[in-house]
């Protein structure tokens, strides 16, 4: 019986302790008033934390104290986990940084886990963030440390991982010794990097084309520069940049790869042979460029590092021949564009940017460009338009005239040429011959070029109307139908074929005067007894009868380079 009753008391005694511990542990946080848990001691500072593609990236977490007066925070621990991303600490990096208190000096964490993955800064108990004492007296500590992926890991890898991360503090709060408290904050970490918007554009050298278009436009044996242009539009370097770049056969021929714009243009205008000391490399036969990877002379950067800046591009030059105008469209393509880390083989890698919070920035990998050479046998879309207007071209036609017309290339395909025009005119009027007929042209890039039409010549006046030398007034009026013939000023310098051109988006105008030959429009009786004259005065008929309907029909006869002549 008294074992018995010993054991019992020991059993008794054990149950109190477990009592007693659990009324401390209880008391502890009601002691905290208001409790620990409504605050938050840490977190992320996302507005400045990152990691970076390829390069180091920096954290910045931050610990607070928004506690009353009194309410103090010593034995302060900081852990960050780094998760799965591969990321780990930058030797040397931590630095401190101190709101409304002293920071200490910078000391390393200790690196553990997994690819390490785990960082732990243990602060000395004299550091202690106290309790603010008003508005704007909240201490803070900020840890700031660099990061990158681990060097037994892949680089480009970080695009594909989960980037969350989770730091926590551990502390001891004056409001109740005994007990410490733990808070933590769990965040996906940004990234930068490059990302990729490819645009891919033709440009006519021989047309005087400055910019880049899809489509092109051109004729047999014009000299045409392709540019593969990778925007980056992201935050970090695109490295290890590759792509493929396939052009159509049938109507143009690649002779080289050039790294820039002026090497580019130096074979283009030397009739698409690279002079003496091109950086242009001289394309196989086939009009494919695969897995090209983008390395010194191309590229942004002058080193072998960085292809495209953030915020910059690469540039990539492709020059050669268009070879016929008799092929219908051809579309040229820059396609599988990847990017990588230069420390990773092969070229690329990447073919799309990581996200972050579920959302992949805008990007694009490929982009086309089409080239027109061929007119169609209809040649729909070569338009002339006319005006007939006074010679005050805001007032109507009267006595005297102006015909403007405007002929425009707006074919689907290339070039014309040899341009003939008749116009039979209105049966009220005649050609004036006092006046010379003009031509001016509205080139498509805005600059004159080699064999652009830009002079007319009156090709069937009546004998001695122009110049008007004729002395019978009956004669002139024999011009009701006049022709032009539409021509240039020069010839390309090495194709005497390329003269007399209105390129596809040229326009051309022609003006000349027309006089009124209808003897019922002439007023020639002045009645002074009516104030304004016209055909419903009082009396009527005063002035004649206007004439309101007028038909000018015109004519185009022209060439074009695939059935010439």
């Amino acid at each position: 019986m008294g074992k018995f009753t010993k054991d019992a008391g020991k059993a008794a005694s054990r149950v109190l302790a477990a009592f007693a511990f659990l009324w401390s542990f209880n008391t502890a946080y009601a002691v905290c008033t208001p409790s620990l848990a409504t605050d938050s001691f840490i977190q992320h500072d996302l507005g400045a934390s990152y990691c970076e593609l390829c390069g180091v990236g920096e954290v910045r977490v931050r610990v607070s104290n928004p506690r009353g007066s009194g309410d103090d925070l010593s034995d302060i621990v900081v852990v960050e986990d780094l998760g799965t991303s591969g990321l780990t600490y930058v030797p040397n990096s931590t630095s401190f940084i101190g709101f409304n208190i002293t920071p200490p000096l910078p000391f390393e964490p200790v690196v553990s886990g997994v690819s390490g993955r785990t960082l732990t800064w243990t602060f000395a108990s004299s550091f202690v963030l106290q309790g603010q004492t008003g508005v704007g007296t909240q201490e803070e500590i900020e840890i700031r440390y660099q990061v990158r992926r681990h060097a037994s890991l892949n680089e480009e890898g970080l695009t594909l991982v989960n980037r969350t991360i989770s730091a926590s503090v551990q502390f001891t709060p004056s409001c109740e010794v005994t007990i410490p408290y733990t808070d933590s904050d769990t965040d996906e970490l940004p990234i930068r990097q490059p990302v990729p918007n490819v645009i891919k554009g033709g440009r006519n050298v021989d047309a005087a084309q400055t910019s880049y278009t899809d489509p092109a436009y051109g004729n047999i044996n014009d000299d045409v520069i392709w540019r593969v242009r990778v925007q980056n539009t992201g935050n970090a370097g695109m490295q290890d940049l590759r792509l493929d770049d396939v052009m159509g056969t049938g109507n143009f021929l690649i002779n080289y790869r050039c790294p820039t714009e002026a090497a580019a243009l130096a074979v283009a205008n030397n009739n698409g042979v690279a002079p003496g000391g091109s950086t242009c490399f001289t394309m196989p036969v086939g009009n494919s460029d695969l897995d090209f990877g983008v390395d010194p002379p191309y590229g942004q950067a002058p080193n072998d590092t960085v292809d495209a800046l953030a915020g910059g591009q690469a540039d990539i030059f492709y020059v050669g021949k268009i070879t016929t105008s008799c092929a219908t469209e051809r579309t040229n393509t820059a396609s599988d564009v990847q990017w990588g880390c230069e420390v990773d083989t092969p070229d690329g890698g990447i073919s799309v940017p990581a996200s972050t919070n579920g959302s992949t920035p805008g990007y694009t990998v490929s982009d086309t460009a089409r080239l027109r050479s061929l007119v169609p046998a209809s040649a729909s879309g070569l338009t002339v338009t006319q005006a007939v207007t006074g010679v005050n071209t805001s007032q109507p036609v009267g006595s005297r005239g102006l015909v403007t017309l405007v002929i425009r290339n707006l074919t689907t395909g290339g070039t014309v040429k040899n341009i003939t025009l008749r116009d039979v005119l209105p049966a009220q009027y005649v050609v004036d011959p006092t006046f010379t007929p003009t031509v001016s042209m509205s080139a498509a890039y805005g600059t004159a070029y080699p064999g652009m039409t830009d002079r007319i010549t009156w090709t069937n006046p009546v004998p001695g109307t122009f110049p008007l030398v004729t002395t019978d007034p009956t004669v002139p009026l024999g011009n009701t139908a006049p022709e032009f013939t539409l021509y240039s000023s020069t010839v390309h310098p090495n194709y005497a074929d390329q003269l007399n051109l209105l390129r596809r988006g040229d326009a051309l105008t022609v003006r000349f005067r027309i006089v009124l030959i209808r003897p019922q429009s002439y007023d020639l009786t002045a009645n002074l007894d009516v104030r304004v004259e016209e055909p419903t005065s009082t009396p009527p008929n005063t002035d004649p009868t206007h004439v309101t309907l007028l038909t000018n029909q015109v004519y185009t006869e022209f060439e074009e380079f695939c059935n010439p002549g």
